[in-house]
């Protein structure tokens, strides 16, 4: 089955939102592998994912509503604090763990649906 894929706001990317969710899923639920290796592939993926998203949740923050734009603040920062982290550190089951939640976060703002922008009239 291939994953629907949605275009970025970065001209020619396009984001596998399924893939991004089985790998949170993956790091999140399912034990995780003793190999550094292993973590270090799976710290790399999410690394990769949270710098996909973070532009597209920051392109579409000023048009979310309701409890969104304080959610997407408090989640912009830690995926920021996440991605300033030694990758050594990452490793941890918690470190890593942590970073899944952030970076799951941000998917879902990323499909969060967004009010229209305000017109030129009515700013």
């Amino acid at each position: 089955m291939t994953s629907p894929l949605t275009q970025s706001v970065v001209p020619g990317v396009q984001i596998d939102a399924e893939r991004i969710r089985e790998t949170c899923v993956r790091v999140i639920w399912e034990p995780l592998p003793p190999s550094d290796e292993e973590r270090t592939r799976l710290v790399g993926h999410l690394r990769g994912h949270i710098q996909l998203l973070l532009p597209e949740v920051v392109v579409r923050l000023p048009n979310l509503r309701g409890k969104w734009p304080k959610t997407a603040d408090y989640v912009i920062s830690r995926a920021r604090a996440a991605l300033d982290t030694d990758i050594a550190q990452l490793r941890s089951t918690c470190r890593m763990q942590s970073m899944a939640t952030w970076c799951h976060s941000l998917l879902i703002l990323h499909e969060q649906p967004v009010a229209d922008a305000p017109s030129p009239a009515e700013r």
